[in-house]
């Protein structure tokens, strides 16, 4: 009896040590997996959340947006018109930049097209005065000789700066004609500023001659 009675316990105790062991031991590492299985579906979440508001947020670049910029800057070529608003994805902030800066950059791998610039110079300098088909296409004639003093450069950045205010008003405008007679406006202010400025300089030259 004595001897049955002592392998029991040993057996108990055996089972008993087993239970303690597998308890301490093997559970630890499943929690340890799971919580970097966690933290890696939780990044890849946030990863994927994030590439979806970028997405969200890229404003697509239209033919629309691209023919207002040039509507108040023709001379710019369409690849820096559209090199800019991709950078933006605001018509509004590409014309502050026009304003500001007096044109716009060339994207990093487009080179000016050399021959389009002389043709460009060429025809200027046939026609004497810079925009004259948008003169003409934009009834600005009658505006032409109203009068107006030609700015100097003070003043046309102090006028650029008030424009661009203007532009940045009517971007928060509920009406669209408000918007348009903004931009319509700041169209014809150029258009007839640089023409009024090439006049001058003409005469000036045409005196020292």
């Amino acid at each position: 009896m004595a001897s049955d009675s002592a392998t029991t316990t040993f057996i108990a105790c055996i089972v008993i040590g087993f239970l303690l062991i597998r308890w301490f031991v093997i559970p630890s590492a499943p929690p340890s997996s799971s919580s970097a299985a966690t933290g890696t579906g939780t990044s890849s979440s946030q990863a994927t959340a994030g590439a979806s508001t970028t997405y969200r947020r890229r404003r697509p670049i239209t033919q629309g947006m691209i023919e207002v910029v040039q509507s108040i800057a023709p001379t710019l070529t369409v690849e820096q018109i559209r090199y800019d608003l991709d950078r933006t994805g605001s018509v509004e902030l590409t014309i502050d930049r026009i304003l500001a800066e007096g044109g716009l950059p060339f994207p990093p791998n487009a080179q000016p097209d050399t021959t389009q610039t002389q043709a460009s110079a060429s025809t200027s300098a046939a026609t004497k005065g810079p925009y004259p088909d948008l003169i003409k296409r934009y009834n600005l004639q009658a505006k032409l000789h109203d009068g107006i003093e030609v700015s100097d450069e003070s003043t046309e950045k102090e006028s650029g700066s008030t424009s661009a205010g203007a532009v940045k008003k009517a971007k928060w405008s509920q009406s669209k004609e408000e918007r348009q007679a903004v931009l319509r406006k700041q169209r014809e202010d150029m258009i007839l500023r640089a023409r009024r400025k090439l006049e001058e300089e003409d005469k000036k030259a045409n005196a020292t001659a």
